[in-house]
């Protein structure tokens, strides 16, 4: 009974559930997982033996195991939504263009409405501006408190807007009255329009539409509403114990409400009478151009301060007198439309931040920021060191000391720094070979006038790998920016993502050596912006050759922070580096490559800089788009509800679907009804006369019923089925092809 409770509980619990569907055929080992787990679902039911040996039910808890846990890949955004990664220091518009339609969001419209008796094509669409909102960092976009997290700013009113627009040429302002109003599905709300004044304003339904018959209430804006009784003409309307008397297409305000009755239904006596009532603080409200919308705050990401006076979103009105088709630009064809009135900058108020979401009226629509890409980083860190031992590189007759004074760059992931052979920056390179390492060291030597490159090999020995030149001729400066190698980590490779790179501003003045940390990644268009350059503070003038000059500090002073010790950025046309000081920012800063730069000041005082490198060009993950979920390629799509491991004794095979029959012939009554009707090799006698060892992985097409496939996992005994269960475990890496793998005497 122990056997059988595992064969029916332990099993069953690992494979709760599974939708039963029809399989493909020309099925085979190649194939695992499927047919058995085929786009989120499963479809199998894994049997044993009743009487079956404990270490064929572990073998099937291990299959069982793998399968309840097996991945799928699904969509990257649900349906309603786009998403696109977009770059720190980018605009979302680069990524997602300037205008969204209903190929892009599903909760946008393209469609025909009825309207004035005749039928209309229109569309509405989300625009971005093609200057924000962007995704900015502390460096970018030059704001200290910003720290370490990036944020998406939105720098200008109208970077974000709505419009519902006619895809041929109307002229609203001569159709539209109140006996032809115009309703329109507008931000995912009924829009009804009942006047236009001119170019620019328009008359809108704003109250809460009730239909009420006779003696009916319902509640607005915290007030009982009752409908008393209807003529032909008017309606008999009570709010909270006040009486009012409206007119047929009429507005009145009773009691602190404003009332439109909107259309009555009058028959002989009040027990059939109704009406429809369009009932708020207004009930219809005029609205010109750049006025507050109806729901005018952002549940979620608008300005704290919101309110009528100061809106999140305004209305957009214009051409509504032209006989045109419907577009954006003002003076063009009618446009209905929001935008954002609002700016959130480092001069305004906090952006939106990694997980927090911007919704546009009425919850429509949603632009997110829901994660960073990268999550991966090298640990760089730059110090001046006075004691620097590369005394084992002695070369060419040249000899090394133990304590020099000079640069460490050290990183925690092994070759994760590479000296390039052929960079620009060499005056002499001792290597043939890019050289990857974790180590590097930059000692000023003004003897050889040149900054001379260490590194540190695979046995921690230190090497010499040449010179990088101080002078060009007898007084010309090295020219710009010497590269030399780059960091090595992940898809941060290579001369185009980070190079490192030496800039001398001024040979004759102390202090003018920077160490550069650039954003050389080509697909930006002035990555030179995002380069960070760390000054090499010098003890003494260089004097061309007497031999007096050395590092000594990180910046001018030594363990001290100073401005100016820290640089950011350079324009794409110069080779020196920006006057954007941050060496005393007392917070982790973040360039618009990802590069984290840790609390500059607390680190300049101890004359080293810390920076954390991405794996990758940093990216935010932005969703435009409706309430739908989101699932990342990969996870888990779905969990298995309800038991599908059965006793061979209790299984009724050609109903099954799929089936995972663990045990051999003499184990498991299903393999043996598959060997007497030659569907499997071996019968129980012939299986116990092969004796020996080994076991068989086998598909069995159209099993029990066609379309039905079964995979065996059989052994000679217990322990050979328990090792091929291990192996259908691990399919994807045990080389499982063809319809059947065999071992032992079963290959023979």
């Amino acid at each position: 009974m122990q056997l059988r409770k595992l064969a029916s509980t332990a099993v069953g619990a690992l494979l709760a559930g599974a939708t039963l569907a029809v399989p493909a055929l020309g099925a085979s080992l190649d194939d695992l997982p499927s047919p058995f787990v085929s786009d989120g679902e499963a479809d199998f039911t894994i049997v044993v033996g009743a009487d079956a040996n404990a270490a064929d039910i572990v073998g099937a808890v291990d299959i069982a195991a793998r399968l309840g846990g097996e991945t799928v890949t699904t969509e990257s955004a649900a349906a309603g939504e786009g998403q696109e990664d977009v770059e720190l220091g980018e605009v979302l518009s680069t990524e997602f263009g300037t205008t969204l339609d209903d190929d892009d969001v599903g909760v946008l419209q393209d469609t025909s409405i009825g309207f004035d008796s005749e039928n209309w094509d229109v569309h509405d669409e989300i625009r971005l501006a093609s200057t924000g909102p962007a995704l900015e960092t502390s460096l970018s976009s030059n704001e200290e408190d910003y720290k370490a997290a990036p944020v998406m700013e939105i720098t200008a009113k109208g970077d974000i807007a709505y419009y519902y627009l006619f895809d041929e040429a109307i002229n609203l302002s001569a159709r539209v009255d109140s006996d032809t109003e115009l309703e329109i599905d507008f931000l995912g709300k009924q829009l009804t329009i009942s006047s236009i004044t001119d170019a620019d304003t328009m008359k809108a339904q704003v109250g809460e539409e009730i239909d009420l018959d006779a003696g009916e209430s319902a509640t607005v804006e915290g007030k009982v509403v009752t409908l008393i009784q209807t003529s032909s003409s008017d309606a008999k309307i009570d709010v909270d114990g006040t009486t009012g008397v409206i007119a047929e297409g009429s507005t009145k305000t009773v009691n602190g409400l404003e009332i439109k009755v909107d259309t009555i239904f009058d028959d002989e006596g009040s027990v059939d009478d109704s009406a429809i009532l369009i009932v708020g603080e207004d009930a219809e409200k005029t609205y010109d151009n750049n006025d507050e919308y109806i729901d005018f705050c952002s549940t979620t990401g608008g300005d704290d301060d919101c309110d009528e006076d100061n809106p999140d979103w305004v209305w957009v009105l214009n051409g509504l007198t032209t006989l045109q088709k419907g577009d954006v630009t003002a003076g063009g064809g009618p446009t209905i439309g929001i935008q954002n009135d609002f700016v959130q900058d480092a001069n305004t108020k906090e952006p939106l931040l990694e997980g927090e979401t911007l919704w546009l009226p009425h919850d429509f629509a949603k632009i997110a920021f829901e994660d960073l890409v990268a999550d991966d980083f090298v640990k760089v860190t730059i110090e001046f060191n006075d004691a620097i031992d590369v005394s084992d590189a002695d070369f060419g007759g040249i000899n090394f000391g133990t304590s020099e004074d000079g640069f460490l760059i050290t990183a925690d992931v092994e070759e994760s720094l590479v000296l390039e052979d052929l960079a620009s920056g060499w005056n002499a390179s001792y290597i043939t070979a890019d050289v990857s390492t974790e180590k590097i060291a930059l000692i000023l030597n003004e003897s050889a006038m040149a900054i001379q490159v260490f590194y540190w090999d695979t046995n921690n020995d230190e090497v010499l790998a040449g010179n990088l030149s101080i002078l060009q001729g007898a007084d010309a400066l090295a020219a710009g920016l010497d590269r030399f190698g780059f960091v090595d980590f992940k898809d941060t490779t290579g001369s185009t993502r980070m190079p490192l790179a030496l800039n001398i501003s001024n040979e004759s003045a102390d202090n003018q050596f920077f160490l550069g940390f650039m954003n050389n990644d080509t697909e930006v268009a002035d990555e030179a912006t995002d380069d960070l350059f760390i000054q090499m503070g010098t003890a003494a003038l260089i004097d061309r050759g007497t031999g007096t000059a050395a590092f000594d500090s990180l910046g001018p002073v030594v363990d001290d922070s100073e401005t100016g010790e820290l640089l950011y950025g350079r324009s794409s046309n110069s080779t020196a580096p920006n006057t954007l000081k941050v060496g005393t920012r007392d917070e982790d800063q973040l360039t618009a490559y990802g590069v984290k730069v840790g609390d500059p000041d607390s680190n300049g005082a101890s004359d080293k800089v810390i920076l954390w490198v991405p794996g990758d060009r940093q990216e935010g993950r932005i969703t435009i788009g409706s309430s739908a979920t989101v699932t990342a390629a990969g996870e888990r799509s779905g969990q298995i509800t309800t038991s599908v491991s059965k006793l061979d004794t209790e299984t009724t095979a050609e109903s099954e679907g799929n089936l995972i029959l663990v045990g051999g012939p003499c184990a498991n009554s299903l393999v043996a009804q598959l060997a007497d009707a030659d569907k499997y090799g071996w019968t129980c006698d012939e299986s116990v006369a092969l004796g020996g060892s080994g076991y068989t992985i086998e598909i069995v097409e159209d099993a029990f019923a066609d379309g039905q496939v079964a995979l065996i996992v059989a052994g000679q005994n217990a322990d050979d089925t328990r090792d091929a269960a291990s192996r259908v475990q691990t399919f994807d890496t045990d080389g499982l092809t063809g319809m059947s793998v065999r071992t032992g005497v079963y290959a023979a």
